[in-house]
Formats: C-alpha cells, sequence, structure tokens
C-alpha cells in the first residue's frame, strides 16, 4: 500500500516528530545532538526551510518549522539521510536509524502554533528528565527566553509576536509554567509523545 502524500505548501507551519526505529535512542551522546543541529541547519539551506522551535530527546526529537519553499518532504529526507549516513559511520553499524518517515502535522492557527512550542519545548519536564524547560540544553527553550543568543538558523521573532498578540505583555516564561492546554493535550496526547526513557 503506497504512503500518503505528505501535505505542504509555501509558508506551511509543520510539526515535525521521528523516534527512534524500535524506540531505540538516536542521540547516544550529546556530540550526536550537536551533529543532528548541524545537520538541520544544512537542510534548510538546500530546502528552504525555517526552524521555529526544537527538542532533541534521547530516542526522538520534535522540530516546528516554516515551509517558505512546500520542500519539506527534501528537508526531512536531507535531515534523515545525512545524519543516519554520519551515526552509522561513527559506530560502525548499518541500516536505519529512524522507525521510517517523520510525521509531520500541519499547523493551522496562530493559537495552534504558540500552543505546539509549548508542548514541545515541555517535553522533558513531561519526560522527568529536568524540572522546568530551561534546565534542558537540547532545546529551543533558552533561546525564547533570552538565556541564550540564538543560532542564526533559528527564528523565535514569529512565536513571541504572536504570544503577544494573543495575550498581550505575556512572556514566553509565564506561558510555559502554565503548562500545555487541554485543546493542545487533547489533540496531540500528553506531553512526551514517543515514550521517553
Amino acid at each position: 500500500m503506497p504512503r500518503s502524500h505528505r501535505i505542504d505548501h509555501e509558508n506551511a507551519f509543520h510539526h515535525v516528530m521521528n523516534r527512534g526505529a524500535a524506540r531505540q535512542p538516536i542521540f547516544l551522546q550529546d556530540s550526536d545532538r550537536a551533529l543532528f543541529l548541524n545537520c538541520v541547519e544544512m537542510a534548510c539551506d538546500v530546502s528552504q526551510i525555517e526552524i521555529h522551535c526544537y527538542c532533541l530527546m534521547d530516542n526522538h526529537f520534535h522540530l516546528l518549522v516554516r515551509s517558505r519553499a512546500g520542500k519539506l518532504s527534501t528537508f526531512l529526507q536531507q535531515l534523515s539521510g545525512r545524519y543516519t549516513r554520519l551515526i552509522n559511520n561513527r559506530t560502525g553499524r548499518d541500516g536505519p536509524l529512524f522507525r521510517g518517515r517523520a510525521n509531520s502535522i500541519l499547523i493551522d492557527t496562530d493559537a495552534q502554533l504558540v500552543n505546539t512550542t509549548r508542548y514541545i519545548h515541555l517535553n522533558p519536564v513531561a519526560a522527568g528528565i529536568c524540572d522546568a524547560p530551561n534546565d534542558w540544553h537540547w532545546s529551543s527553550s533558552k533561546s525564547y527566553a533570552a538565556l541564550v543568543t540564538p543560532p542564526t538558523w533559528l527564528q523565535v521573532g514569529t512565536i513571541l509576536n504572536m504570544l503577544e498578540s494573543l495575550a498581550p505583555g505575556g512572556k514566553y516564561e509565564t506561558f510555559l509554567r502554565e503548562g500545555v492546554d487541554d485543546d493542545t493535550v487533547n489533540f496531540y496526547g500528553p506531553p512526551n509523545w514517543s515514550d521517553e526513557g
């Protein structure tokens, strides 16, 4: 049975997720996460993708992306192919690293976009890895809180501006402390999408 066609168009926002085959880790050490982010940056250049939010766990990742040219599939193929090749070369293994094609969910509204960012940033808290989102180094949460300078490929202004229009005067850290809203939980299920641990 053929796979369903991925829905994408110019300037579409997507929440992208994938995990390791058989729920195995895709990041064995911090240098693997750094390598993955390097692969993200390189794939962005090729496919005109903007990264607006990310979180790298042990056995899965989340990305919130804008597909500027409708080339999400190109981006995901470049990212997963390059990262898998580099990890396989380093570890002496072969075969697929990921469980299959990444899952992408089209984001329809500004509210859904802002709430998805919070859902992604709260993932390590939900997994019991840390007490607060800014304690987890491998997400964009600290960039949103202005605790670190965002990498050049990470766009934080769009979401922060949307949050301001939805809740004037609202601060992102306060928004995170409110926790994942009921609509987002009903849509995605509880945070910690792929049974980390």
